[in-house]
């Protein structure tokens, strides 16, 4: 028997009724958004080894296996050594979130990056393919950097809800980090001058 139409609640329940799914699993807090959370880890392990081996495609396949495994050593790994000072720069402020919290924040943000870098594979491969200048290396490293400095920014905005001495001395570590991190890193890259 079919409701009527004026006893409906929303679209939204009634879909997640008819799929037999919870009504909050259409709601951002809801299992999808979980999901999505602890996913976050393995699409920035994706999406940023996908996007090192398409920056290195115009260059062979030594190119493209050295890219595949850098970037995600960039960005995951320059996460990792940034989440610890970031706990404690939140002890100091009013965000006081908990080690599980911080650590699913961040795995938000690196989903989020790593979907950016799937994104900006077709053109890093485009570019390493055809740019056949000095500056074109550069060129994609400072685009992972910008990357770096946006995810930074994000996180500084999703942790701390004001600014304070604390937030702001972790996004300054955190981007002198990511710019170490570049230089350390785009020295093994051929074109690259650190």
């Amino acid at each position: 028997m079919a409701t009527p139409y004026r006893q409906l609640t929303s679209p939204t329940r009634d879909l997640a009724a008819a799929a037999a799914l919870p009504p909050d699993a259409y709601h951002p807090r809801g299992r999808w958004a979980t999901v999505g959370r602890q996913l976050g880890w393995v699409f920035a392990l994706l999406g940023a080894a996908t996007y090192g081996a398409a920056a290195g495609l115009g260059h062979g396949p030594a190119a493209i296996l050295r890219g595949a495994w850098m970037a995600p050593l960039y960005f995951v790994g320059g996460a990792l050594l940034a989440t610890p000072p970031l706990y404690l720069a939140s002890l100091q402020t009013d965000a006081r979130r908990s080690a599980e919290g911080l650590v699913r924040e961040v795995g938000a943000v690196l989903g989020a990056v790593g979907m950016v870098l799937l994104g900006l594979s077709a053109p890093a491969a485009f570019f390493s393919a055809t740019l056949r200048t000095a500056g074109a290396a550069t060129l994609l490293v400072l685009s992972g950097l910008a990357v770096g400095a946006i995810a930074v920014a994000s996180l500084a905005r999703r942790v701390f809800s004001e600014v304070s001495a604390a937030a702001s001395l972790w996004t300054v570590f955190a981007l002198a980090l990511g710019l170490r991190l570049t230089v350390t890193l785009s020295a093994q890259l051929p074109g690259v001058s650190p």
